[in-house]
């Protein structure tokens, strides 16, 4: 889209005024901010318990890579991800599983912080 001429009046886009509330599809896995059904699958999509396999697994994957590059390679792990990835690891860093997880909302720029991630244990509530 051109920018506007000096001084003509302005207009938003019609995709920069929609937001997630108005574009969201049904989430009938979620319900009262609680996954009841994570094996829901949207068309072309993946199931909340996808995310959580998909996710985990990185996690793992993650914490090995960083114990084991030692005490050089202690420090932070920086990973920007969207809503529904954010809530996954911290639910599998505290031992939730899928099925028990919540479904809080996550605002934009939200940090999680997981102290001494590469030490925490993996792979029990897959």
């Amino acid at each position: 889209m051109p920018p506007p001429e000096a001084g003509s009046a302005t207009t938003v886009p019609p995709w920069l005024a929609v937001t997630s509330r108005t574009t969201a599809r049904p989430r009938p896995e979620l319900a009262d901010g609680l996954v009841i059904d994570p094996d829901i699958r949207p068309p072309g999509g993946e199931s909340v318990r996808d995310l959580y396999l998909r996710v985990a697994t990185f996690c793992d994957q993650l914490a090995a890579s960083v114990a084991n590059a030692g005490p050089a390679g202690h420090g932070d792990v920086l990973v920007i991800a969207h809503g529904g990835t954010v809530r996954v690891p911290d639910a599998y860093i505290h031992g939730v599983p899928v099925d028990q997880m919540t479904w809080r909302p996550v605002g934009n720029a939200t940090v999680v912080r997981i102290p001494e991630f590469a030490t925490q244990l993996r792979g029990g509530n897959r």
